[in-house]
């Protein structure tokens, strides 16, 4: 989903992704424990309501970035891949210059 996005770059090492774009980071994948997880930037009205409905099973604030607006979600049974993708879209648009986020379709 991340690389399907303009001029979105990957970096990392040990099986944890970072997606970039002009050098600016916009998601994270990252195994917690035997879970895998990625973790995004999301608007403070967005997190409140992820977390506010039963947030716990999908959503969760990673260490280290969740108290600068990063949020985590689960990749498991759980996981709604279409929410997902709307909400990497939104930590892009968060990231990536104007012109980049204008040529991004909805």
């Amino acid at each position: 989903m991340c690389l399907a996005l303009p001029e979105t770059a990957t970096a990392g090492t040990g099986g944890d992704p970072i997606f970039s774009v002009r050098g600016q980071t916009f998601a994270i994948g990252h195994r917690v424990g035997d879970r895998e997880s990625v973790w995004f930037k999301v608007s403070a009205s967005t997190r409140s309501r992820l977390l506010g409905r039963g947030g716990g099973r999908r959503f969760f604030t990673p260490p280290y970035v969740g108290q600068h607006g990063w949020l985590g979600a689960w990749l498991d049974d759980h996981c709604d891949w279409s929410e997902l993708d709307s909400l990497l879209r939104e930590s892009y648009r968060m990231t990536a210059p104007e012109a980049l986020r204008e040529a991004l379709q909805p």
